[in-house]
């Protein structure tokens, strides 16, 4: 198994409500949904397969042939408590998972990673509120704002790829109440 690469899939499928006799595909039995609009504003009707097919593809990194591929490691944690006040994405220090070496938050630097909001508080088992979201912010000192920010909601994930971040410039937060957070990175392991 190679720890030197990540790979995701990204698919998105923009619906907006219609009447029922424009439906395509139905997410739940009391709403019809269509994709699209045709060019003079009229519903299009696509079908799903070939609506996937226009708005997907890879997201990769691959450590091969990076200078000092070595030094490629995956960070896992999947307990991590998001609060109101802007936290690290990456553990200042933590152990990577293949137990080498630990990361540091300005000199290692991180390639892609992949976050989800697994839809519960600080407890672990309670379920977070609706509008309980989870704020993603790229940024150095200055408090971020949530008009500057990535959104997941209760349950939602993403992957972002990145050129050469610094794990520290990763922040997440909560809009209200506490979350826990799914984390896994693949970094470049400064020596």
């Amino acid at each position: 198994m190679s720890r030197d690469r990540a790979i995701a899939y990204v698919t998105a499928e923009p619906l907006y409500q219609a009447n029922a006799d424009s439906m395509v595909d139905s997410p739940d039995a009391d709403t019809s949904w269509m994709a699209l609009k045709g060019t003079d504003g009229s519903p299009s009707h696509i079908e799903k397969t070939t609506f996937n097919n226009l708005l997907g593809g890879p997201l990769s990194w691959s450590g091969t042939g990076e200078l000092n591929n070595d030094y490629t490691r995956w960070y896992y944690d999947d307990n991590l408590t998001v609060t109101t006040s802007d936290v690290a994405a990456i553990t200042h220090l933590a152990n990577y998972t293949d137990g080498t070496n630990t990361t540091h938050t300005t000199a290692d630097r991180v390639k892609m990673i992949y976050i989800k909001h697994k839809g519960v508080t600080s407890d672990g088992t309670t379920a977070s509120a609706a509008g309980d979201h989870i704020h993603i912010f790229i940024h150095d000192s200055s408090s971020p704002t949530g008009d500057n920010a990535f959104v997941l909601e209760p349950n939602e994930s993403m992957v972002l790829k990145f050129a050469d971040m610094q794990p520290s410039k990763i922040r997440l937060e909560t809009t209200a109440n506490t979350a826990k957070a799914l984390i896994a990175a693949i970094c470049w392991d400064n020596p």
